[in-house]
């Protein structure tokens, strides 16, 4: 298996196990992930169901115990929150950033266990069907995951003003930077959707977010312990981290499966 698919595997399998904890901890819903009404009754129960779902689907498809029914079983939890959760705050705010950012944060994070997926080996010599429906699942997670990001570049710019203010003191030209990430997030979308120098786009998203959960959202969680946001929001970015690896291993693996 690639290293970058390793890599991946684990940063991804380890952020969604972290928000599952984290659930399971406060009793509810992964904050942007999951925006459940407040009229929506069980919700204790629920955000502890779907914890333990997070955690024991991650904690499978890392250690390799049925792993690719349990990446499946996190790409479909995920499309469902975008369907029943995600669509619907979007129809009632469709001028909210937060809930376009939730909702393609969850898009992607839906691609990438579906790409994860797909790049997991079944153990069988004959394919079933659900297996080559997988197959099909990992093509179109690829794309999700490249759709969703021109939208978080779409967002940096209109909301370039809070995006220059979260990056830290000590790194100079705060503007110049939020633009450039904005830039970066929309080239590599477009480069993994079209597959044009679609695995070097997506090594350096890796990259790009990997220095993000390092410089950006461990300090501000480390000054900010007691706030669910700021651990989501260093969950969420170590899973598309994740993400962006498997896509980046994907492409390389799929070259080497078509080798002679």
């Amino acid at each position: 298996m690639d290293n970058s698919i390793r890599l991946g595997r684990v940063l991804f399998a380890v952020g969604m196990m972290a928000l599952g904890i984290q659930a399971l901890i406060r009793s509810v819903f992964v904050p942007a992930l999951e925006p459940a009404p407040p009229w929506l009754g069980g919700q204790p129960m629920l955000a502890w169901l779907s914890g333990l779902i997070l955690i024991g689907a991650g904690a499978a498809a890392m250690l390799g115990w049925k792993a690719r029914r349990a990446a499946s079983v996190l790409g479909s939890l995920l499309l469902l929150w975008i369907l029943l959760l995600h669509l619907p705050r979007l129809a009632m705010n469709p001028r909210n950033g937060g809930a376009w950012t939730g909702a393609f944060e969850c898009l992607a994070l839906s691609g990438s266990a579906w790409v994860l997926a797909g790049l997991l080996e079944t153990g069988q010599a004959i394919r079933s069907g659900w297996d080559r429906t997988v197959d099909r699942a990992a093509r179109l997670g690829r794309f999700c995951f490249g759709l969703s990001l021109p939208v978080f570049g779409v967002l940096h710019f209109i909301y370039i003003d809070y995006v220059a203010s979260v990056i830290p003191d000590w790194i100079p030209w705060h503007v110049f930077w939020a633009y450039f990430t904005g830039v970066a997030h929309i080239a590599a979308g477009a480069a993994i959707v079209s597959g044009i120098r679609a695995r070097l786009a997506a090594t350096l998203l890796g990259l790009m977010f990997g220095s993000w959960v390092l410089i950006l959202h461990i300090p501000r969680v480390a000054v900010r312990l007691h706030d669910p946001n700021e651990w989501c929001s260093l969950f969420i970015a170590t899973a598309l981290c994740g993400g962006a690896w498997l896509i980046a291993g994907s492409l390389s693996w799929k070259k080497t499966a078509a080798a002679p």
